[in-house]
């Protein structure tokens, strides 16, 4: 019989409550690793600006070779923003805030622009067939911060009339967005196939986007 004093007794409970603290406190780190992964996880914001615009510039007639006329566009679609940000875990920075809206503006995103669009072009009085309407298709794609400067290359589908003749083309061009994209410039080249003669023309327009009144709301 084991008398009552003797401490061989007490040695498997101590053994057993060392393995109870041991798996509690196991268990204790992977629960806060895996909160401490969950809060750090990418997370992917997206924004969203309509877009209802209008440009004005001149454009230069390259192939055949023709006075310079004028262009106006006006321009229906959205901007479509996709930015990244990795939150703070609390366990980790419980000091940190959480980003604000005008810090989401700052950062830099990738944009995606669908548009619809008509164009109005004016050319040499003297040449009933340099003028005409023609209506657009395009999907631009672009990176930028959404407040400052943002850059786009925007390839569109081009159809209407070009001096009473059906006329068919594509328009491509290099672009900037300023001030919340409220500003825009447009660098684009455009080749259009009118009553089976091929024309190329270089168009340089400034624009505004009445759209981007609508960013304090979004």
């Amino acid at each position: 019989m084991t008398p009552i004093g003797s401490s061989s007794w007490a040695l498997p409970v101590l053994a057993s409550l060392g393995v109870l603290c041991c798996e509690g406190r196991a268990g204790a780190q992977a629960a806060d690793a895996k909160a401490a992964s969950e809060g750090s996880a990418a997370t992917v914001l997206t924004t969203v600006l309509p877009v209802v615009g209008a440009a004005l510039g001149p454009f230069w007639p390259l192939a055949p070779a023709a006075r310079v006329g004028l262009a106006v566009d006006v321009t229906v679609g959205a901007a479509v923003g996709f930015s990244r940000r990795r939150p703070a875990s609390p366990a980790v920075n419980p000091w940190q805030l959480p980003r604000s809206q005008d810090e989401q503006y700052l950062q830099a995103a990738l944009w995606l622009q669908p548009e619809f669009g008509y164009s109005y072009e004016r050319g040499d009085p003297a040449e009933p067939r340099a003028s005409g309407h023609l209506g657009s298709l395009g999907l631009g794609v672009g990176y930028g911060s959404l407040l400052f400067l943002s850059g786009a290359y925007t390839p569109r589908l081009v159809a209407g009339f070009v001096g009473g003749e059906l006329a068919v083309g594509l328009r491509h061009g290099l672009s900037g967005q300023f001030l919340g994209r409220l500003f825009s410039a447009e660098l684009s080249h455009q080749l259009l196939l009118v009553g089976g003669e091929l024309r190329h023309e270089l168009r340089l327009l400034l624009g505004l986007n009445a759209g981007a009144l609508l960013l304090p709301w979004l």
